[in-house]
């Protein structure tokens, strides 16, 4: 699987199949191929069809709205006060860690925010503790936030604010959870890696997946992939896998 920047700037995913000589072909290992050895937990949003199966919504006002297209998951939102998104029952394991790329399709100026949840008690979904660890876009620029929320739409603090003046509109973004603290963690290119925070875990989390949280319904933050790894290191949490290219 390959990514595909269109001439119009648009984005898809393309597998590579066809024959070639063997002179004439290569591969390349790339961050953003699905892994051999996919765990239950992954879904690389690439086939069109939302799992319904495997995600649960995070949505108590029930304005969220989930698009899976070529490029990846689409997930707005219409109210910026509110986290809405999907998730998972987190495994029993205490060391682990979760993967995604999101990117904004189109040029805001709001309060715009993407990225990993943890929710406190799925059974609870209104009112119990939940978190984020967003790729945030403001007037001012882009970065990272991690926030918590008492529960879906009333905020508890702001463990982690950062805003450079850099305007990259695709960031990868990983959480590793220990058994007693939590490290969020950024790349570029899905390689390198970078520990931006990291804190005492504040909750036991039975829920895990992607979020958002947007004022306004044209913001379309999308998802690349979400991928689980049962370890919190660090190089051997590089998931991906090799491409063939032409020479």
């Amino acid at each position: 699987m390959i990514r595909v920047v269109e001439a119009d700037g648009s984005i898809r995913h393309k597998q590579i199949v066809e024959e070639v000589p063997s002179d004439e072909d290569g591969t390349i290992w790339t961050p953003e191929a699905a892994p051999a050895s996919p765990s239950a937990y992954d879904d690389e949003f690439c086939d069109q069809s939302f799992n319904t199966e495997l995600w649960t919504d995070y949505d108590v006002p029930g304005t969220l709205n989930k698009n899976e297209v070529e490029a990846g998951l689409v997930l707005t939102g219409t109210s910026g006060a509110d986290v809405q998104g999907i998730y998972q029952d987190v495994p029993s394991s205490e060391g682990w860690s979760i993967i995604t790329r999101v990117s904004w399709l189109h040029e805001q100026a709001n309060d715009l925010k993407a990225g990993i949840l943890l929710q406190e008690d799925v059974n609870n979904l209104a009112t119990s503790d939940c978190l984020y660890f967003a790729h945030y876009r403001g007037s001012s620029g882009m970065g990272f936030q991690v926030e918590e929320f008492n529960h879906y739409n009333s905020y508890k603090a702001t463990h982690q604010n950062f805003v450079s003046d850099r305007m990259e509109t695709s960031f990868f973004l990983r959480l590793r959870a220990a058994s007693t603290s939590w490290f969020f963690d950024y790349s570029m290119d899905g390689l390198g890696w970078m520990n931006k925070w990291s804190m005492a875990r504040t909750f036991t989390p039975e829920g895990f997946g992607l979020c958002v949280k947007v004022d306004t319904a044209s913001a379309k933050p999308i998802f690349q992939f979400f991928r689980y790894v049962e370890t919190v290191g660090g190089e051997e949490i590089l998931q991906g896998n090799r491409v063939k290219y032409w020479r």
